[in-house]
């Protein structure tokens, strides 16, 4: 009972986390939209800062396992 009940949350928090990151990205559409504006380059250069500092904190954890064994 316990595990059904465990698997159910588990498939909820799973789903609505795509949910949520699929929504974002579809955000990220609509500045398509507003090239034209002088705030098209400063959430640019942000989304491009963000991506790049995720990449490369997801590479340095990966990484950090290998070097300390």
């Amino acid at each position: 009972m316990f595990e059904a009940c465990l698997n159910v949350v588990v498939y909820g928090y799973g789903t609505a986390s795509v949910f949520v990151i699929t929504i974002v990205s579809l955000c990220g559409l609509l500045i398509v939209r507003f090239r034209h504006t002088n705030a098209y380059r400063y959430v640019i250069n942000l989304m491009l800062g963000l991506g790049v500092g995720t990449l490369v904190s997801d590479a340095m954890l990966h990484l950090i396992p290998h070097v300390c064994t």
